[in-house]
């Protein structure tokens, strides 16, 4: 799945949930690879949130505050992580799903 994949599918999550989940595997300027790391992206924002407080930062990969903020933030690709001077980047996306909680 490429990235417009992925927004496309965030966008059409909008109207069924306010925060989305994406799975992927991310590898680290070290060398590190970790597979099915789940990115936490708000849909809604978080001030009109009802469900902010089932999320638990630490067990995931990072938190977008909505689809523009993953858009920039997250980069598809060694090349391209390279290029944004980033520290980490998605070696592959994998699904993209409603978030249901981290607690329960």
């Amino acid at each position: 799945m490429n990235k417009a994949e992925v927004i496309n599918q965030l966008k059409k999550l909008t109207l069924e949930t306010e925060i989305a989940e994406v799975i992927c595997d991310i590898k680290q300027v070290s060398g590190n690879e970790h597979k099915d790391e789940s990115i936490i992206v708000f849909l809604t924002p978080k001030e009109k949130c009802s469900k902010d407080v089932l999320v638990a930062p630490c067990k995931h990969w990072t938190l977008c505050d909505n689809i523009t903020d993953f858009n920039h933030q997250v980069v598809l690709g060694e090349e391209m992580g390279r290029k944004c001077y980033k520290t980490y980047w998605v070696t592959e996306f994998k699904e993209v799903k409603p978030f249901k909680a981290d607690f329960g």
